[in-house]
């Protein structure tokens, strides 16, 4: 596998990979109609957290909601690949 080119793609390998969402999910699809429960969320956050050393909490990737809407908030805090 090559490696991820963006944040989005980063988030879309630790979603497909670690949790067993279909590779097809689009960047605007929303958390909640992919039925990820606040236990992923909390996950998710970890993981991200610990792979950009930015801490965001399960509240701010609900509120955030889609692939694009965490790639944007890890811009805004400023990471990068």
């Amino acid at each position: 596998m090559s490696r991820p080119q963006t944040l989005s793609d980063i988030i879309f390998d630790i979603l497909t990979t670690k949790f067993d969402l279909p590779e097809e999910i689009t960047s605007d699809a929303r958390f909640e109609d992919l039925d990820l429960d606040s236990l992923v969320l909390t996950e998710l956050s970890v993981r991200l957290t610990s792979r950009f050393g930015l801490q965001l909490t399960e509240d701010e990737i609900h509120a955030a909601g889609t692939v694009e809407g965490i790639a944007q908030l890890l811009a805004s805090r400023g990471a990068r690949v």
